[in-house]
């Protein structure tokens, strides 16, 4: 391989990495018990590419996020920036606050 070989697959490289970067963000939310009230704030890893959601496979459209941990059901609205982890339907701990990094989709 030539140098300039080398040079081309490490630029091509770098660029897919760059655009597999671009597909990743975090939502980051205050987390609320319903008796105990706020505890430490949470994040999220969200891959727009891979459909996931702290690696787990996640349904994303414009007004949510939802998925699944381990038996944990969780969701993030969008649009009022609040959400929920619940287990057999009763709530566990809300979500307030959420907000999207900057610029992401």
């Amino acid at each position: 391989m030539t140098r300039i070989h080398a040079l081309c697959s490490t630029a091509a490289l770098t660029v897919a990495a760059a655009a597999s970067a671009a597909d990743v963000a975090a939502v980051k939310c205050e987390q609320w018990h319903p008796l105990l009230g706020r505890n430490n704030d949470v994040s999220f890893a969200i891959n727009f590419a891979a459909k996931t959601c702290d690696g787990q496979p996640c349904a994303i459209s414009d007004a949510a996020f939802t998925w699944q941990r381990q038996r944990y059901d969780l969701t993030v609205d969008r649009a009022s920036g609040e959400g929920k982890l619940a287990y057999q339907g009763d709530l566990i701990f809300a979500f307030k606050n959420c907000s999207l990094d900057a610029g992401k989709p």
